[in-house]
């Protein structure tokens, strides 16, 4: 009972993450830039909203992933394959396979009637055009995290030692902090930077153009299967329970917080003053999928691509650099603060933090449908974000709470 109380932070903190994915999306209609990226964005639009989902994009979803990675192998080691891939199966498949066809046609048939046939009926419209258009939506957190699951379980059977490395690499980031987040920056940064000059930063990336089974972002994915692994090396050295690595980081959770603060400004600053002039780039990615079509001769790609990454690299560089070092920080500093704060038992947390996998399957349709409400519509800004994004978690949290988890076979996968 005393080591759940103690590791209750991490529970928070997950719920806490999974409130700033309802939240961001329900912003993104509303930005002044990133709106465009928004597959349903509205009229009207604030540089402030832009400001809240460059705070959340950049680490909530690599930091599910480091949790995702933290608690992979103590469950695999505890419940053994067999009974381990089952509960995969439960919780990430079984989603997926009912959640595809129930909620992904909700969050693009809003967008369909307004851009192609304002007429059509929604059942008319599922098995007319979603059937040809399928889709996978927000549940590409879930087939991620089955390959993710599925790597470590075959890497654990057949080279087992790849994890004692990993772990011996998080002791080493312990152990010598600031040469180690010096380093953990470094991969973040270079894993962001190499992804972003290749797919570009906003598009997602996979097979099957019309039938979007197994997509991608681009220019993350790479980062988040790192945190997932690297959560893995943690688990092995046991971090929850070194309580002097914690009590010593929670210690500095002021320090870390001001440091992130003036990451945020400069990474925030430089984006949005050239977010149209350069950071957010796609000649090279352009440049590189052209040759590819052509089967170009690696001589002469290089020829033509050193010119190109010149002129136009230098910027997207600096942006993924300073957004490396952003996820780092806010990763540490959260981590800092809640344990800090939120180590100990909170009914209204711990409600939170229980219904979360819930809220994060159910909850776009009803940012979708709620910025499809008050499209074009008069009301101000605020509200149409207070509705669409504390309104949508609310409703999420609530059918999650009290109506899925009172039923044993939801229950037992949510």
């Amino acid at each position: 009972m005393h080591k759940t109380q103690r590791h209750v932070f991490i529970d928070y903190l997950r719920g806490f993450l999974v409130a700033l994915v309802v939240l961001d999306h329900a912003c993104h209609a509303y930005t002044e830039h990133y709106s465009k990226f928004w597959f349903f964005p509205d009229f009207e639009h604030s540089i402030i909203f832009d400001i809240f989902h460059l705070h959340n994009d950049s680490f909530m979803m690599p930091s599910l992933f480091f949790l995702a990675g933290l608690f992979i192998l103590p469950s695999l080691k505890r419940r053994g394959y067999l009974s381990f891939a089952k509960e995969r199966f439960l919780r990430l498949v079984i989603p997926y396979i009912v959640g595809l066809p129930l909620i992904s046609p909700l969050l693009s048939y809003p967008r369909y009637v307004l851009n192609e046939n304002p007429s059509i009926g929604y059942w008319q419209y599922v098995t007319e055009v979603w059937v040809h258009r399928l889709q996978a939506g927000p549940f590409w957190f879930l087939y991620y995290l089955v390959l993710l699951s599925t790597i470590t379980v075959v890497l654990y059977a057949v080279v087992p030692k790849i994890f004692t490395f990993l772990g011996k690499f998080a002791e080493w980031l312990i152990a010598k902090p600031l040469r180690g987040f010096a380093v953990f920056c470094f991969i973040s940064s270079l894993i962001l930077s190499i992804s972003d000059l290749i797919w570009g930063a906003p598009w997602w990336i996979g097979w099957w153009a019309d039938y979007k089974f197994f997509y991608v972002r681009g220019s993350r994915f790479i980062l988040k299967a790192f945190y997932f692994f690297l959560g893995a090396g943690f688990s092995q050295i046991v971090i929850l329970d070194n309580e002097a690595f914690w009590e010593q980081l929670s210690n500095n959770w002021q320090k870390w917080a001001l440091f992130t603060l003036g990451v945020a400004a400069c990474y925030m600053g430089y984006t949005l003053e050239f977010f149209d002039e350069g950071v957010y780039s796609d000649h090279i990615r352009y440049y590189i999928a052209e040759q590819r079509a052509y089967n170009a001769d690696w001589a002469d790609v290089l020829v033509g691509f050193w010119p190109i990454f010149f002129e136009h690299a230098p910027k997207v560089l600096l942006r993924t650099t300073l957004l490396g070092i952003f996820i780092c920080s806010q990763l540490v500093t959260y981590s800092a603060v809640f344990y800090r704060f939120l180590n100990k038992g909170s009914l209204q947390w711990a409600s939170l933090a229980a219904a979360a996998y819930g809220i994060y399957i159910i909850h776009e349709p009803f940012v979708v449908w709620s910025h499809w409400f008050f499209y074009g519509g008069q009301a101000p800004l605020i509200i149409r974000f207070i509705v669409s994004g504390f309104g949508a978690l609310f409703i999420s949290w609530l059918i999650v709470n009290k109506v899925l988890l009172r039923l044993p076979g939801f229950k037992r996968i949510l």
